[in-house]
């Protein structure tokens, strides 16, 4: 999926295309939820990859869809997840 923007607030150039990649045999759910305002939120399946606009100050949660609430598997500063000419899609 590509467009989910973040954009409440920020201008354009503040914003950052990021990527993330579900490696895992799982369905996972990705949450963004610091950003004032904004609550986004994508069922990501195995395999699945999500490209999104966010400012680098987002961060991204990342939870197993067996029990949401206890099964937190990381949290990802959406600045590690930006793309970059070189990055490859593999």
């Amino acid at each position: 999926m590509l467009g989910t923007n973040l954009s409440d607030g920020a201008t354009i150039s503040q914003q950052k295309l990021c990527y993330y990649s579900n490696r895992t045999p799982k369905v996972q759910v990705g949450l963004i939820t610091n950003i004032p305002g904004q609550r986004v939120e994508q069922v990501l399946f195995p395999g699945q990859r999500w490209m999104f606009w966010a400012t680098p100050e987002a961060v991204l949660a990342v939870y197993d869809s067996d029990n949401l609430a206890e099964s937190q598997v990381e949290h990802i500063p959406c600045e590690r997840l930006q793309v970059t000419e070189t990055d490859r899609l593999d």
